[in-house]
């Protein structure tokens, strides 16, 4: 190998950072780090803003990998010459591009990452989070569940049940409770709704109680909880057994806010969510407390998976 392919290596295993860009008989190959990609249900200005960055470092790279062609192109020259060190002075320069644009794409991908938390190694939560969570978001959904009183319950949403993180509907009045969180069977579906400044934390609470029950309908209606009794018929014989209770429970109210925006809801399922809300956020009457207590006590089979 002559002299110009040493120089080049030389000053290529100096770039790091992701990059990898290697010579040989004066031929340059090269590897930038990937951009990783924008997640799409962030705020809008911030999506923007994040979208023009990667438009620019997408155009950046291909600059360079243009110039990484034409260096190529040049074939190789006499050592010594004038033509050999002018070479020299275009691969420094195409060098220290190389380092910086790799810098960028690290500073990009690290800004991009930040905006979605990683659980902690070990978490045992943290295959029931899915979807992109900026931090902010994941710390309000967790500041909802904090207000549960039941901590059997608070666990159970917390580390089992599946929640996903999707954008919702763009508005400029306050958010909907359907705009904010739903069960769409076993999922749990947090919007852009639920971290919406104008929502209050109250509602947000009370719709994570109530819709958390339903997904824990959804996935355990048809299980025996009680010697050959599913969840369903189990559940119809309980309200059967405590007339009243869910029409009592529906109109208790959480830091002030109830839930009558989402109307009458006379289903089985919203029935059975209606009591888990009550049990979650220490809601009932005194007299009430022993039926709440048997709930539980009923559904805690499902409160393992």
């Amino acid at each position: 190998m002559n002299q110009l392919p040493r120089l080049i290596l030389v000053i290529l295993m100096s770039l790091g950072s992701g990059v990898h860009l290697a010579a040989q008989e004066q031929q340059v190959s090269l590897k930038l780090a990937k951009i990783v990609p924008v997640p799409q249900n962030l705020p809008a200005r911030t999506l923007d803003e994040l979208n023009k960055r990667r438009e620019r470092l997408d155009a950046w790279r291909s600059g360079i990998k243009q110039k990484v062609e034409e260096f190529n192109a040049l074939g190789p020259v006499k050592p010594g010459s004038a033509a050999d060190d002018l070479r020299r002075r275009d691969l420094a320069k195409l060098a220290s591009e190389t380092a910086a644009c790799s810098a960028a794409v690290k500073k990009f991908n690290a800004d991009v990452e930040a905006l979605v938390p990683s659980p902690p190694a070990g978490d045992p939560s943290a295959a029931s989070w899915t979807g992109h969570w900026e931090v902010a978001e994941n710390k309000k959904a967790l500041a909802a569940l904090s207000a549960f009183k039941d901590a059997r319950l608070k666990e159970w949403v917390e580390q089992k049940a599946p929640k996903d993180r999707v954008p919702g509907t763009p508005s400029s009045l306050p958010p909907a409770a359907s705009d904010m969180i739903s069960a769409n069977g076993t999922l749990l579906t947090f919007k852009n709704g639920f971290f919406d400044s104008r929502a209050s934390d109250a509602k947000r609470e009370n719709l994570l109680a109530f819709e958390a029950g339903k997904v824990l309908w959804s996935a355990g209606m048809t299980r025996k909880v009680d010697q050959d009794r599913s969840l369903e018929n189990w559940f119809k014989d309980f309200l059967r057994a405590n007339p009243g209770l869910v029409e009592e429970l529906k109109a208790e109210q959480h830091q002030g806010e109830g839930l009558s925006e989402l109307g009458d809801l006379a289903d089985t399922q919203s029935q059975f969510a209606h009591v888990f809300r009550a049990k979650a956020l220490g809601l009932g009457s005194k007299e009430r407390q022993s039926a709440l207590a048997l709930f539980e006590n009923k559904i805690s089979p499902l409160l393992e998976r």
